[in-house]
């Protein structure tokens, strides 16, 4: 089923992106970053993520999901090419933080109402 969606949204959006590959064609070299991202990468990415959907279920690989993006900045900070940043920042508009009293990110300070 999942290769029947692909196909489908690729054949969907193919009228977005064609003008756009057609005014400016990736290089022989983007091509080939294509090529080794969805065959070196992406490919073994989706057979592992199926596998794991068989032997340990769907809740257990969401979780392994969601875990992959902290891994991969844990790497990129291991090996010096990740960036690390400041102290969380609030994800809510001012609005939105002054409309919760109860709200820790409060924007007129701790416990502000």
């Amino acid at each position: 089923m999942l290769p029947v969606l692909l196909a489908t949204a690729t054949v969907m959006l193919l009228p977005l992106t064609l003008p756009g590959l057609l005014a400016h064609p990736p290089s022989p070299a983007q091509w080939a970053g294509i090529a080794l991202l969805g065959g070196a990468v992406y490919a073994p990415a989706y057979l592992v993520q199926h596998r794991l959907i068989l032997l340990k279920g769907p809740v257990f690989t969401a979780a392994v999901q969601l875990a992959v993006p902290f891994t991969v900045r844990i790497g990129d900070w291991a090996l010096g090419t990740g960036v690390l940043r400041g102290p969380p920042r609030p994800r809510c508009s001012p609005p939105c933080a002054r409309a919760s009293p109860l709200s820790r990110w409060n924007v007129d300070g701790p416990g502000a109402v």
